[in-house]
């Protein structure tokens, strides 16, 4: 071989270089593939074909949604039809409703009702009365002070005196004389024992008071005589409603309450009611009338042994007296006037305790009539709506449909 020959590679030698290149170009290609996304290996043709497939499983599934459909419309088509079919059976719109109560029962019931009836009247009886009695002992502290006090003092038996020589010169009949000397007498006595004013707001308290006892007791009797016999609540109501009302001329407007409205639940309504009628008849006519006796002949009766002695011998007295302090020496005018204290004083003794229980005597008077009086006393309101459900009671024993 000569030297300008190059060498020729041999076989091993080439196989060496293919092995040295291969592995790289391979690991190239790799990397070309990892940095494909999914979405670009996906062709058209297989998005084609999901979307084909859903829409047959949706067609396939057609009919049972449509089945679906159609029972869910039929449920509500049919339950409609059962709720109009119930409203239709318990009467709708109907305002007649029968009231089942048994026979044997309904004569009992009544009887029960009249009885809490009774018993509720006899607490706001009691209630009224201790109320009153309360009212009286206070009266008759204002008698013994500042009534009496003022009424035989020295100075105003003196200034009856006075109006009682005035009175027996310018008047003619005895009780025209003695209605004139005894009107100073009634006028204090409004003004410092009854007190008007207050007494008005006293007398709408008692009311008040015992409007609410008397509720509260039916309202308690009431719930206590259902219970007893199991009565439904619905033909509880129709029953008291069946009962009846009673109505309040409540000036110029009529208001009915009904045994209904003192029944549980209700009270309130019921005492507002009451309470309401009483306000448009007017405590003050408790008030008015009370006072009103008081400048009658039974104020009068009570003063009229000191009235006379001051038209007769306590004006005659009295009229000598001063004359003869004028006519007669110092020392005799002096002895007149201590004489005139002294007998003063001896009167008091004497009529005072008399006066004192004759007022007090017209004042038990006063509260019977505030007790009992039916048109004016504390429980007139109460009295009217007893009677008339006890009337409606004993003319109704049983339960008709309304």
């Amino acid at each position: 071989m000569t030297q300008n020959q190059s060498p020729t590679p041999d076989s091993n030698q080439l196989l060496s270089a293919e092995s040295v290149s291969l592995p790289m170009e391979t690991a190239q290609v790799s990397d070309n593939q990892q940095e494909l996304k999914p979405s670009e290996t996906t062709t058209y043709p297989e998005k084609t074909d999901r979307i084909r497939a859903w829409t047959d499983l949706i067609k396939s599934a057609s009919t049972f949604i449509w089945i679906g459909v159609v029972l869910i419309i039929g449920l509500q088509l049919w339950g409609n039809s059962a709720v109009s079919g119930i409203r239709d059976r318990t009467g709708g719109d109907s305002t007649t409703v029968t009231v089942v109560i048994p026979e044997d029962n309904r004569s009992q019931i009544s009887a029960d009702i009249a009885s809490a009836l009774a018993e509720a009247l006899v607490s706001s009886r009691t209630s009224a009365s201790e109320n009153l009695s309360q009212w009286e002992n206070e009266i008759m502290h204002r008698v013994d002070h500042p009534f009496l006090d003022w009424y035989y003092n020295y100075f105003t038996q003196l200034g009856i005196g006075m109006k009682g020589i005035w009175v027996n010169i310018t008047s003619y009949s005895a009780e025209e004389k003695r209605e004139k000397l005894i009107e100073g007498f009634q006028q204090e006595f409004a003004k410092q024992v009854l007190q008007p004013p207050l007494m008005q707001i006293e007398m709408e308290r008692f009311t008040r008071e015992a409007i609410n006892t008397y509720v509260s007791g039916v309202n308690e009797g009431l719930a206590g005589v259902q219970s007893k016999y199991k009565v439904p609540q619905t033909d509880w109501g129709n029953f008291l409603e069946g009962l009846g009302s009673v109505t309040y001329n409540t000036g110029g407007n009529e208001q009915n309450i009904s045994l209904r409205a003192l029944s549980r639940g209700t009270g309130y309504v019921a005492t507002a009611g009451l309470m309401k009628a009483v306000t448009a008849i007017g405590t003050k006519k408790v008030v008015t009338a009370t006072v009103s006796k008081a400048t009658t002949k039974a104020i009068t009766k009570v003063a009229t042994k000191t009235a006379t002695k001051a038209l007769t011998e306590g004006g005659g007295e009295l009229a000598a007296g001063i004359l003869g302090l004028e006519l007669l020496n110092p020392l005799a005018g002096l002895g007149i006037l201590a004489w005139d204290i002294w007998d003063h004083y001896h009167t008091v003794k004497v009529e005072r305790p008399i006066l004192r229980e004759n007022l007090e005597r017209y004042m038990n008077e006063v509260k019977d009539s505030l007790l009992n009086d039916q048109e004016n006393g504390v429980l007139s309101t109460i009295n009217k709506f007893h009677d008339g459900i006890m009337d409606n009671l004993e003319r109704k024993n049983i339960i008709s449909s309304l």
